[in-house]
């Protein structure tokens, strides 16, 4: 991947009275604020500053330009009929991917076309899985008769950590029978977009294989019909979907960055000069550690005094082990905790409280082998 920049500067005229000490410092800020780029830059065009005549005061001002930003000219053959360097290819010094020495071609105007070889490879486009279940389509009175008849209802290990295993394993089993992992394509595919990519593809490799202009017109008229069918699709697709949410805010907006393609990005607080603003956070964090570390100090002095105090007090209780939870308290525990799920659940947290019913024994069994064997590696 390559950033380019194309710049044209016409020469002096009284259609275009800008003086080339304007232009310099313009186009430096300008080059300022490309050259910390993490992909390679390349900037060409016609300049029309005479780089070939070394005592010329615009080449010896944009050569120190040049010099001052770390960037490369690449142009080393006059221009043919003008006889100057007046189109350029400029590069990042550190930027390898300019081959070869680039050299002048044909005039297509009035001004002459560059060729150079580009030391870049073509970036592969990432292709992006995404895999889901039809949580809503599944059977819930099925899926608790599954786990009703499974293994679950039939243990007899008191080991927490085996228990666990043969809950994730048979949770994971009945899931996938139910509501098996699919793969999504882009909602508005269907079957005839497919049949007319592939007649497409066809007719393509017709083509370069016969070199035939019949088949590039069959080739084209294959691909512009491709081209309406996915169109339409989308088309169809992202209206029928806006009418249907056209009473849910939050989900057209989400239609609406999805379109735009529009991410977020961070945001700093307004301010009008950066260095300024990057010195108000560094005394704000600053300010923050001093803070949080003169709380510590305090508190560790009142630990200390609520230590001394602690010595005087007489315990007259253990505890050795904790005891087993009923069903009714982890039913508690449960409803009460965070509905978020992790890629490592069997199950969906969702599907869980709505098994929960059936669920409940052997969850309890789990958190009271576990109580009781001081082991909580599987849970």
């Amino acid at each position: 991947m390559i950033d380019g920049l194309l710049v044209y500067r016409p020469p002096y005229s009284a259609a275009h009275p800008v003086t080339s000490s304007t232009f310099f410092p313009e186009f430096s800020e300008y080059l300022k604020s490309l050259v910390l780029s993490k992909v390679p830059i390349c900037t060409s065009g016609d300049f029309n500053v005479h780089l070939d005549v070394s005592d010329n005061a615009d080449t010896i001002a944009f050569a120190d330009l040049l010099e001052s930003l770390c960037l490369t000219q690449h142009v080393k053959s006059p221009v043919p009929v003008i006889g100057h360097i007046v189109d350029l290819i400029i590069t990042r010094s550190s930027d390898n991917i300019i081959k070869g020495t680039p050299s002048p071609d044909s005039f297509l105007s009035d001004h002459c076309s560059i060729l150079c070889c580009l030391n870049v490879t073509k970036v592969l486009a990432t292709v992006k899985q995404i895999s889901f279940r039809k949580l809503k389509s599944l059977d819930l009175v099925a899926f608790k008769n599954d786990v009703a008849s499974s293994d679950l209802y039939n243990i007899t290990s008191t080991d927490c950590n085996e228990v666990a295993e043969l809950y994730n394993n048979c949770m994971r089993s009945i899931l996938d029978r139910h509501a098996p992992m699919t793969s999504k394509d882009a909602p508005w595919m269907s079957s005839n977009i497919i049949e007319a990519k592939r007649q497409r593809r066809k007719a393509e490799r017709k083509w370069r294989s016969s070199k035939c202009q019949s088949d590039l017109a069959g080739f084209k008229r294959k691909r512009n019909h491709v081209t309406f069918l996915m169109n339409e699709a989308r088309r169809i697709y992202y209206s029928t979907l806006i009418a249907e949410n056209s009473h849910d805010q939050k989900h057209l907006f989400k239609v609406r960055k999805k379109l735009l393609n529009i991410t977020g990005t961070p945001v700093l607080p307004p301010h009008e000069d950066k260095q300024k603003l990057a010195n108000e956070m560094s005394m704000f964090l600053i300010k923050k550690i001093a803070d949080i570390r003169l709380d510590l100090d305090n508190h560790d002095k009142q630990q200390a005094s609520t230590d001394r105090v602690s010595h005087d007090i007489e315990i007259d209780s253990l505890l050795f082990k904790f005891s087993s939870l009923s069903q009714e308290e982890v039913h508690d525990l449960v409803r009460a905790a965070s509905k978020k799920s992790c890629g490592l659940d069997p199950i969906p947290t969702k599907l869980l409280l709505d098994c929960l019913d059936v669920l409940l024994p052997i969850i309890t069994k789990m958190i009271d082998y576990s109580l009781e064997n001081g082991d909580l590696s599987s849970l």
